[in-house]
């Protein structure tokens, strides 16, 4: 049997992983962002063991290393490097204000592979 090759996947939750570096962090959307990220860190991790699984994080945010790793952003721009080191990136953010559609067409021209809809089905399914 051929095993599968270790895939590095990053999660970057907005609220949490550094979207909001320079705005307030309201407790209870950090709280939110935390739980989603440690969820979805955890079963990313749980789904294939082997594969390296990296979250980032806004600084003022505790890390909270499982079977993956926490990086912290000082900036936005700090994510798009790590991304392109990744396999994918699995980018959670609001669909409100463009936010999340913005955050992919970043990802696409930056060169970065995503899991998720591209930038136009976004923002169809964000004009709701």
């Amino acid at each position: 049997m051929i095993e599968p090759v270790p895939l590095t996947i990053l999660i970057h939750e907005h609220v949490t992983g550094g979207g909001m570096i320079g705005e307030a962090l309201p407790e209870s959307w950090a709280a939110e962002g935390s739980a989603m990220r440690r969820a979805l860190a955890a079963e990313v991790a749980a789904a294939r063991p082997g594969h390296r699984v990296i979250v980032t994080r806004d600084p003022r945010v505790p890390a909270d290393d499982g079977p993956w790793e926490s990086v912290p952003l000082n900036s936005m721009d700090d994510l798009f490097p790590l991304a392109r080191q990744a396999d994918y990136t699995l980018p959670i953010a609001p669909e409100t204000g463009g936010v999340l559609e913005a955050l992919i067409r970043r990802l696409e021209s930056s060169g970065c592979s995503h899991l998720g809809s591209d930038a136009r089905a976004v923002a169809l399914a964000a004009d709701k």
